[in-house]
């Protein structure tokens, strides 16, 4: 049974450039039938992409009360 959303934390960090592209030709693949988060410092990664981008910066974040 296959899972409907991954969460991926950093997973082309610190990969020489030959398996960094190949994880991202992965993620690329997963996508197709699942939902896949990529949480990453290097959203240059996933640039080429019709992804949708959610940077901290653009959160407006608030603290629990």
């Amino acid at each position: 049974r296959r899972a409907r959303i991954y969460v991926m934390d950093e997973p082309t960090s610190a990969l020489d450039p030959a398996s960094r592209e190949h994880v991202v030709r992965l993620i690329r693949h997963m996508r197709r039938d699942a939902t896949v988060i990529v949480i990453t410092h290097d959203a240059s990664v996933f640039e080429d992409d019709r992804a949708r981008v959610v940077s901290l910066e653009s959160l407006h974040m608030r603290r629990a009360s």
